[in-house]
């Protein structure tokens, strides 16, 4: 990968991109997988002792749903006017550094988080400190929201989401850029549904009349789930994780479990969605032969993500920024759509203009070989910066 930046920013290209591999480094040293809380904690105070400098006031705002996660980090800073723009990202990641260890290979990094999405926080920082810098009066109030927990659905933080954006006049997400380079307007909606069904626990060769399986009444119901997308209008549905059973041959199992991820742009297919998965539940209820008795099924939604809202406004700021990440690069960026969800589409939630992928650009994301192009962190910071430079005359939004 090869970006065609233009003469009059490659002679500071070197020395900044030390700057922000140093960032890099010194942030994806600290092992914060989503359920590391201590390690949450520890990113999390990085970025406030940077935001500090810059002169930005930092609030931490307790868990909703539970108060012994990691609070959300909001930091501040006024400016003359009321007018304020959220800069969105999180610390947390799918993979300890334990697992994927940092390794410098040059113009690219390798390791957990390097490009989801502790690179888009390097990016936000370093566009903040540069944009402070020049200009210290900034008129805009600048407000970074950084979670503990996206990777699991920012649960306990969605509906404070909505109220900081409903206060706002742009939302800007640091999540990675789609792996062309693209930024992203559009993000599809998800539903975490956990499915649970119980039997009767029995020796496989006895008790025929008695016979009830989990796993068979589990697995009938996949049967039918899987093939919603053939009949529902623009769904996916994935298998997450499925487990019965305790590694036995000869035992009927009495318990089986599915993480179920449905994916949707239009609300009207997860609502027809539902009415299928609830259908499909009571047709697979298993009777024994018997009659006495039935599997069962319970089941709840552990995450509940809306798509990512764009409107006319929304596409006016993310085709200027394209422009000027463009002139940057010296390429065409474009505006893409992302499958994946992401804490901007909650905040897009209030109508403000949303644009998402203001962080770098990389591969493998949530994988063991997630690695980032480094030229991309230096590149899409002078973006941001000339970004928010150019709304001071409030032309575009």
């Amino acid at each position: 990968m090869e970006l065609r930046v233009l003469k009059r920013y490659e002679r500071q290209l070197p020395l900044q991109i030390e700057s922000t591999r140093e960032l890099l480094f010194s942030l994806c040293g600290i092992s914060s997988q989503s359920n590391n809380y201590d390690g949450t904690a520890e990113a999390l105070r990085w970025c406030a002792s940077k935001l500090s400098v810059l002169g930005f006031e930092c609030r931490w705002i307790v868990n909703a749903v539970n108060r012994s996660h990691t609070p959300l980090l909001v930091a501040e800073r006024r400016g003359s006017s009321e007018t304020s723009i959220n800069l969105v990202g999180h610390v947390d990641t799918v993979f300890s550094i334990e697992s994927v260890p940092l390794k410098d290979e040059g113009q690219w990094v390798r390791g957990s988080g390097v490009q989801d999405a502790k690179g888009g926080l390097v990016i936000m920082l370093s566009a903040l400190q540069r944009l402070l810098s020049q200009n210290p009066d900034y008129p805009y109030s600048l407000r970074c929201v950084v979670s503990p927990g996206e990777e699991l659905g920012s649960v306990g933080f969605h509906s404070y989401y909505k109220t900081l954006s409903e206060g706002s006049m742009l939302n800007l997400g640091f999540e990675p850029a789609l792996k062309d380079g693209s930024i992203i307007t559009r993000r599809r909606g998800n539903r975490w549904y956990h499915i649970e069904s119980t039997g009767l626990r029995e020796h496989a060769g006895r008790m025929e009349s008695m016979r009830l399986s989990a796993a068979h009444s589990m697995i009938s119901l996949m049967g039918e789930i899987l093939k919603a997308p053939e009949f529902i209008e623009d769904l996916s549905v994935n298998v997450g994780d499925i487990r019965s059973g305790d590694g036995l041959y000869n035992v009927i199992s009495d318990y089986a479990k599915v993480f179920l991820d449905v994916r949707y742009f239009i609300p009207k297919s997860l609502e027809d969605f539902h009415v299928s998965l609830e259908n499909s539940i009571a047709k697979s209820k298993h009777q024994s032969k018997c009659g006495f008795h039935s599997t069962d099924f319970c089941w709840k939604v552990d995450d509940d993500c809306p798509p990512m809202v764009s409107g006319v406004l929304s596409m006016s700021v993310a085709n200027h920024y394209s422009r000027l990440l463009g002139e940057i690069e010296g390429t065409t960026v474009q505006a893409g759509v992302s499958g994946g969800s992401s804490d901007l589409s909650y905040f897009s939630q209030a109508g403000r203009p949303s644009i998402d992928g203001l962080g770098p650009v990389g591969e493998g994301m949530h994988s063991l070989d997630e690695k980032v192009f480094m030229p991309s962190l230096e590149t899409r910071a002078i973006g941001v910066v000339n970004l928010l430079k150019s709304l001071e005359g409030g032309v575009y939004v």
